[in-house]
């Protein structure tokens, strides 16, 4: 049992610490000095955000860079959305807001909103944010002092979480825990690897010549995980894509129920197995003999009266690493005594998300999309 799972959970927990020593925050590089300051383009799709956007625009018009343009789109939303982006944008100069055209043939609505309002921007660096994010005053300062200390053509600063129910507060640290636990992150910059890339579309900064060289969103239209899709097209072609720690830089509560939270995971979950079945099965099974195997072993030890010594140190390194990874992502430390159930409930997600596949349809934000025939409504 010590070479079958002990010590697995050991290399699993160390791998996880080293990232979190090498893995930097956007806030490493506040005393850097900027070399010049580039016109910075913030662009924002919004589709029925008409509560998220009442929170984030004040944290957006206080962002301390001079040369700097807010540009929202209103995506035919529903809801007050247009009249919102519209009030803040009588009050700064900086902002600007566009009308959604419609919605393209084969494209999905979050790429066909960021083409537009990539097409629209000024800046010499696009940075794409989402409406439920909040930004710290220094954000943008901070994103552009990154960018150059790093020789960045593109960069993602990964925002901290803000969890909402005890559905979220169960899964979303999952879903950090394993960018520390599967992927060496001190490659993601280095272009000759250009498998490794882990991306989060809440915030993707890219210089305009780099978005340009991969052709912007147009290979990714119809790509559910768009913003991995286009990390590694950015490395594809040569870039050098840097991914950082946006704790104590920029917040994002993504879903405020626990039906959102789990359709939100649902709709990319299989795609991020590769939107292969094999890899759903393998994945699931690894985990469960990592995380659930350990308590097992407890209780049979403790029932047939044998040593538990062996089972409490394979429980300890199950949990060390999501302490390590929820401490570097800012979740409450008492969290990581779930890993056993957020495993669980992150496989619930992956079989739901395959099944969804395999009925070729989704739905997001009010629209269904067949992922056969292209999305719809």
């Amino acid at each position: 049992m010590f070479y079958v799972l002990i010590l697995p959970l050991a290399v699993l927990a160390a791998f996880t610490i080293l990232n979190s020593i090498l893995f930097r925050s956007l806030r490493y590089y506040k005393a850097v000095k900027p070399e010049h300051q580039p016109k910075v383009s913030l662009l924002i799709p919004a589709r029925n955000e008409e509560a998220n956007l009442e929170l984030l625009l004040p944290t957006l018009v206080a962002q301390d860079y001079a040369n700097l343009e807010i540009v929202i789109l209103n995506d035919h939303s529903t809801d007050k959305t247009l009249n919102v982006a519209q009030k803040y944008a009588a009050r700064d100069s900086r902002l600007r807001v566009l009308e959604g055209e419609e919605l393209l043939d084969g494209w999905l609505g979050k790429p066909n909103a960021c083409r537009q309002l990539a097409q629209a921007a000024s800046g010499e660096i696009l940075v794409f944010t989402d409406a439920d994010t909040l930004w710290q005053p220094d954000a943008i300062s901070l994103c552009v002092k990154a960018m150059q200390a790093t020789n960045a053509d593109a960069m993602c600063a990964w925002p901290q979480q803000i969890l909402s129910g005890w559905f979220s507060s169960l899964v979303q640290p999952w879903m950090t825990w394993s960018v520390l636990a599967l992927l060496p992150v001190w490659l993601i910059p280095n272009p000759k690897h250009k498998l490794i890339v882990s991306a989060n579309g809440q915030m993707l900064a890219f210089k305009k010549d780099c978005y340009t060289s991969i052709n912007g969103f147009e290979p990714v239209k119809h790509s559910i995980l768009e913003d991995m899709a286009l990390a590694r097209n950015v490395k594809a072609q040569n870039n050098r894509f840097v991914l950082l720690n946006g704790l104590g830089s920029v917040k994002c509560k993504m879903y405020s129920s626990t039906q959102e939270t789990f359709d939100g995971f649902a709709k990319a979950a299989f795609v991020g197995l590769g939107s292969s079945v094999p890899a759903l099965i393998v994945s699931i099974l690894f985990f469960a003999w990592l995380f659930l195997t350990p308590w097992i072993w407890l209780v049979a030890a403790i029932f047939s009266g044998s040593s538990f010594t062996l089972p409490i140190v394979a429980i300890a390194l199950s949990l060390l690493g999501r302490f390590v990874a929820d401490l570097e992502f800012g979740f409450p430390l008492y969290l990581f005594v779930q890993q056993p159930f957020s495993m669980i409930g992150w496989a619930v997600i992956a079989i739901a998300s395959w099944r969804r596949f395999s009925q070729g349809q989704t739905s997001w934000k009010g629209r269904v999309y067949d992922l056969r025939n292209g999305p719809k409504g």
